[in-house]
């Protein structure tokens, strides 16, 4: 018997299907991060992964403290890798929707985040964005898009996706 595959029109409804009721929170982040280059050339997808690790690890710190040191509390992160190394791929880069925390105001967190963003070596200090999301729902249809993914079944960062 044939294993069956999905196309990546189903995988994105699937996953669309599956996050989308899970964005309950009140107020989102939608973040866009780009990368310095490195050695001359672009980033490689390792190293924005590790770098976009670091950064919400950062920001989990920052605004929820003990509760993610020791209580392993997360907000909620959906992001997803674009971009890639080929000579005509665009420059990589990450897209993001993060919870707010209810313990700051959407310009308040936006600053986090963007300090948070800003102090990490490869990253670039251009080009960035940290915006209030109103439409968590359009953001990831947004995340979600075919263009710009090389492999879009490896463009959502599964390590750093917390629903």
């Amino acid at each position: 018997m044939e294993p069956s595959y999905m196309s990546v029109r189903q995988l994105r409804q699937a996953l669309q299907s599956f996050i989308e009721p899970k964005l309950i929170h009140r107020n989102y982040l939608a973040e866009t991060l780009t990368f310095r280059p490195h050695r001359g050339r672009g980033i490689g997808k390792n190293a924005a992964i590790d770098t976009f690790k670091e950064h919400i690890k950062r920001v989990h710190r920052k605004t929820l403290g003990r509760k993610y040191t020791k209580l392993g509390q997360h907000l909620q992160v959906i992001p997803v890798l674009e971009g890639g190394e080929g000579d005509f791929d665009k420059h990589v880069h990450i897209h993001a929707l993060v919870q707010v925390p209810d313990t700051h105001t959407s310009p308040e967190f936006a600053e986090v985040a963007a300090r948070s963003w800003r102090s990490l070596a490869l990253a670039s200090r251009h080009q960035n964005r940290h915006e209030s999301c109103t439409d968590a729902a359009g953001w990831l249809d947004y995340l979600l898009k075919f263009s710009d993914k090389p492999r879009y079944a490896d463009s959502l960062i599964v390590d750093c996706l917390y629903l």
